[in-house]
């Protein structure tokens, strides 16, 4: 019995089917966008004094203006805090305006300054210039194919089951 035991246990361990097909490249892929857009970030803090999160919350303010903290939070995947801080910041730099509305003192609503509709019309793009022109020069299904298959990664990953890990 003991002997028939010890045939059944691999010395081996068992390689995850899907990861070892597709699991690994979409981790190596996930990987390498990441590095790119930190990169990328990283460039406009050096050239423009101003980090993708913030550019994200100014083209979000500009294109829904007047926004709220919570608006921003949830459409752009950061917590709370996180706009918050990000909002401060975008005020002292005089991009921003926070203005609490008569008719409901609780809420806060941004809206672009002139100098904050200024920097967006003369920011850099949020994609890196080269790779926006190439997904440009795609056919209009492939960049339709691509849109959606990254926010069906969006939407499959789920952040409690992550953190969990």
């Amino acid at each position: 019995m003991i002997e028939e035991q010890a045939e059944n246990i691999q010395l081996n361990p068992v390689i995850d089917d899907f990861f070892d097909t597709y699991g690994y490249r979409i981790v190596l892929a996930l990987r390498r966008i990441t590095h790119e857009v930190d990169a990328y970030s990283r460039r406009l803090v050096d050239e423009h004094n101003i980090t993708g999160p913030q550019l994200l919350c100014l083209y979000y303010t500009a294109n829904h203006s007047p926004a709220t903290l919570s608006q921003i939070s949830r459409q752009l995947s950061l917590s709370a805090s996180t706009v918050n801080g990000i909002i401060d910041r975008l005020t002292a730099k005089g991009l921003v305006a926070r203005k609490r509305p008569a008719e409901d003192r609780r809420k806060v609503m941004l809206n672009l300054t002139p100098k904050g509709r200024e920097v967006v019309s003369n920011a850099p793009k949020l994609l890196h210039r080269s790779l926006a022109e190439k997904i440009q020069k795609l056919p209009d299904l492939k960049q339709a194919a691509i849109a959606i298959s990254l926010e069906e990664i969006v939407g499959l990953m789920d952040t409690d089951a992550l953190n969990n890990c």
